[in-house]
């Protein structure tokens, strides 16, 4: 099996393209030949990570989607009575013998 070497991303902000060194000690980007440096690796995980939604966020995303099913449910609802009303008068209907 080939040894790829460790998993890196570029750092350039114009590149970001994630490549294996295939085990060289100096890590240098495929794309855009920039020298890759283990300090500016972390420095964009760092942010990265700070960049993340936080829970309030999710959570608030978690009830407008809430909010949205339940609209949905109403009005399928309120097209079932819809329905339902509109056929009610043919229930009672009754045919005329001659």
């Amino acid at each position: 099996m080939v040894k790829l070497g460790k998993k890196h991303t570029c750092t350039n902000k114009d590149c970001g393209i994630k490549f294996y060194d295939l085990g060289k000690k100096e890590v240098i980007c495929p794309r855009c030949h920039k020298k890759i440096t283990e300090e500016e690796e972390k420095q964009l995980i760092e942010k990265k990570v700070k960049s993340t939604p936080i829970e309030e966020e999710v959570e608030k995303e978690e009830e407008l989607i809430e909010e949205a099913v339940a609209e949905e449910e109403e009005k399928d609802l309120l097209e079932e009575e819809y329905i339902e009303e509109d056929y009610s008068d043919f229930e009672s209907f009754e045919y005329e013998e001659e």
